[in-house]
């Protein structure tokens, strides 16, 4: 009988259930481990992976020992966009196949980060903080009319937060090495290099993967060129943004506010919560009814097609 290991966070799991059932139904031998929102141990997931062929995974990290640890798998398939959590490659090598779910969460992160936005320029999240602690203070934000959104990469959920800002009467900048000015320019988007978005964004908001380019791109360099009444908005990966270098432009006032939903260690140093010039959330992106349902369905026709034997959809190796 087949088996397959459901590993996602609780939360998550629970806002949309039928995963593991439409798979019993199927006739196939379901285990899942969505028990807490946190990572489990490497240990317990080598334990209920030892015969497993099919592994529906979250954020867990999937490295060569989790891997050997599994000599009947076959397939492993990521409830969600971002893959960086799995080494294709070690993956490659043992023949295991693997698929993602290619802008299924794009809009609910898209939105998250408008929100983000908002609460940020506005004091949205200490305002409502202060109030429950009985604590009655205004404090000024400015307006998303007029000022300058860059967005460092232009893909399915960059796509997004550009047509939702435009909305707000934002001017939307974008740098993406492999999209077009001229395609840019046709969605009503100025297109910009990297350095100059450093210098002229009001928000610059970030939606790239993690790559050896890329991690730290935010450092403390970085920081020095941003204005200092500019806000960092996070909702891509936490490795993206040096932390160390964020905490010091926040102290310093190098920035004025940042809000942050992906951090490099989940949960996040405590010494970030001391920052009272950010929002900081949960890693909340993907979180919504509507986006757990359709990776829910991505999740479960390839697992058909696996059995089935036809094309795995969005597959990576």
């Amino acid at each position: 009988m087949l088996k397959v290991l459901i590993s996602l966070g609780k939360s998550f799991y629970q806002a949309f259930p039928d995963l593991g059932d439409w798979l019993r139904e199927e006739g196939i031998q379901v285990t899942e481990q969505v028990s807490a929102d946190q990572e489990p141990s490497r240990e317990q997931r080598k334990s209920l992976l030892r015969d497993v062929q099919i592994y529906i995974v979250g954020v867990d990290r999937v490295d060569e020992e989790i891997m050997d640890a599994a000599p009947d798998l076959k397939l492993i398939i990521k409830h969600g966009a971002g893959y960086d959590n799995i080494d294709l490659e070690a993956a490659k090598k043992r023949g295991i196949a693997v698929t993602y779910a290619k802008g299924e969460n794009a809009q609910s992160v898209a939105e998250l980060t408008m929100g983000l936005i908002l609460a940020a320029c506005r004091g949205i999240a200490r305002g409502d903080r202060e109030v429950h602690n009985q604590v009655w203070n205004l404090f000024m934000g400015c307006e998303l009319s007029g000022k300058n959104l860059g967005l460092i990469g232009y893909g399915n959920i960059g796509r997004r937060v550009a047509k939702i800002a435009r909305g707000f009467g934002m001017k939307v900048y974008a740098c993406d090495p492999w999209v077009s000015g001229e395609e840019l320019k046709r969605e009503e988007v100025y297109p910009a290099d990297f350095e100059t978005l450093l210098e002229t964004a009001d928000f610059l908001s970030l939606h790239i993967p993690v790559t050896e380019t890329t991690r730290h791109l935010i450092n403390e360099e970085a920081f020095q060129r941003m204005k200092a009444s500019a806000y960092l908005i996070n909702t891509a990966r936490g490795e993206l943004v040096d932390e160390a270098a964020l905490k010091k432009a926040l102290k310093e006032g190098q920035i004025r506010g940042a809000a942050v939903d992906v951090f490099q260690k989940e949960p996040p140093d405590p010494s970030l919560a001391l920052l009272k010039e950010a929002v900081f959330t949960p890693h909340l992106g993907a979180c919504t009814v509507d986006s757990a349902r359709r990776l829910s369905f991505i999740s479960f026709e390839n697992v058909m097609n696996f059995i089935n034997q036809r094309p795995l959809k969005n597959r990576l190796v």
